[in-house]
């Protein structure tokens, strides 16, 4: 089974409260079904402009064939490093910071009609996928879902919420599998 880094790099803020949790040292962590079903929605979004060109397309593999970590604000041997590290301190010095101080170096609080709290811009999540399928194609139309993926945002909201997502594993880049999918594509 074909395995896969994914980052996620918020480039305008995203809603917190809609889209993240926090673990308990207070670092920001974008769950792996909210990642999937935001993943899901791009891949029809795919599948819509892939089917007007007579190309096939299967938008099931995010729901059948894919397994999705949670994604950190740190890749994965580095998150359990670093929270390692965090609970010795912890442990020797006593509670350093609140988890709110932790989430406060990611986030800013901003007033609409009420307080919302936002992730900042910059801010990289890192996460692992695994897809059960090792046909190229699957990876393929994986790439292209996850290229198409630049808004987290919640309905009607238009100022927040543009992101870049990108994956790296076995088969290359998602550039790499693009440009694969493309060169076999009929008529392009």
């Amino acid at each position: 089974m074909p395995e896969f880094d994914v980052t996620i790099e918020v480039v305008s803020p995203i809603l917190a409260d809609l889209n993240i949790e926090q673990d308990q040292l207070g670092l920001p962590f974008f769950p792996s079904q909210r990642f999937k079903d935001l993943l899901h929605e791009s891949a029809v979004e795919v599948k819509d402009v892939l089917t007007l060109a007579d190309i096939e397309f299967d938008d099931s593999i995010v729901d059948e064939q894919l397994e999705v970590s949670d994604l950190y604000v740190k890749p994965p041997n580095e998150y359990q490093n670093f929270r390692a590290e965090w609970e010795y301190l912890e442990g020797e010095y006593g509670s350093l910071l609140r988890p709110t101080d932790v989430l406060s170096a990611f986030t800013t609080t901003r007033y609409q009609v009420q307080l919302i709290r936002v992730i900042d811009a910059g801010v990289k999540f890192f996460g692992r996928m695994q897809l059960k399928s090792d046909d190229d194609k699957h990876i393929q139309w994986l790439a292209l879902a996850i290229r198409n993926l630049k808004s987290i945002r919640a309905e009607g909201e238009r100022r927040f919420g543009r992101v870049n997502c990108s994956m790296e594993g076995e088969g290359g880049t998602d550039d790499k599998l693009i440009k694969k999918f493309l060169k076999g594509a009929p008529g392009l």
